[in-house]
């Protein structure tokens, strides 16, 4: 007799890898598709012109917001570059043996990866979130500084530095808003996809891979 179905059928275990794998899909191409970052470091997106424009701009308020941009461009390309690995290798091979192992000779250890991957990514979309709240964070001085500015002075040099940071602040705030929203979207799918596998898993009560989220769901859930 073969190995009992960890993910209760190996279909559920296969449509939770076809949901990630459309997940990983859709975050990518909203990504692209808004020009927030591409997967190439040759092509220039969005936010590599904001870090230019914030690293060259006359105020030293907007300058400050460059180093947190640049750790969000950071951890967003690792982010990106973990879905396009388990996008290759599903075209490679769907059944995602040498990613995930193969389910039909242990699907213990098939589920586990599966789970473990999906807990890694989520735990990289949390840093590009908290990376992306800094940024929102620090470009509140700055905001409030030049708004100042534009209020006591005009038509005078400051006067015209402030409008073009205003500018510059005003890139970084669309950014950030679009960012937001395709985040928490793919998160909650995620999440979703992981808990999915995870109530199947319990069932079968063989699982011995222990998820750094199940004490926060289990506390979420008190």
């Amino acid at each position: 007799m073969s190995d009992p179905i960890m993910l209760g059928t190996e279909k559920e275990y296969a449509d939770c890898v076809l949901r990630l794998i459309d997940e990983s899909s859709s975050f990518i191409d909203d990504i692209r598709s808004r020009k927030i970052k591409f997967l190439t470091a040759s092509s220039r997106c969005r936010i590599d012109e904001l870090i230019e424009s914030a690293d060259s701009c006359e105020m030293q308020k907007v300058r400050s917001i460059a180093p947190s941009l640049q750790a969000l461009n950071g951890d967003l390309s690792i982010l990106l570059k973990k879905f396009q690995i388990i996008k290759s290798a599903y075209r490679t091979d769907e059944t995602l043996k040498s990613f995930l192992g193969d389910y039909t000779q242990n699907p213990s250890n098939s589920c586990s990866k599966l789970i473990n991957f999906i807990d890694s990514s989520i735990t990289q979309m949390d840093s590009v979130i908290a990376k992306y709240s800094d940024v929102d964070r620090a470009k509140k001085p700055a905001h409030t500084w030049i708004m100042t500015v534009l209020s006591n002075h005009s038509g005078d040099s400051v006067y015209k530095k402030a409008r073009k940071a205003r500018l510059v602040l005003e890139s970084i705030r669309n950014l950030i808003g679009e960012l937001q929203g395709v985040c928490h979207s793919s998160k909650l799918e995620l999440l979703n996809i992981r808990n999915t596998a995870s109530k199947n898993l319990s069932k079968a009560g063989r699982l011995t891979y222990k998820s750094p989220f199940d004490n926060n769901q289990e506390k979420g859930a008190a």
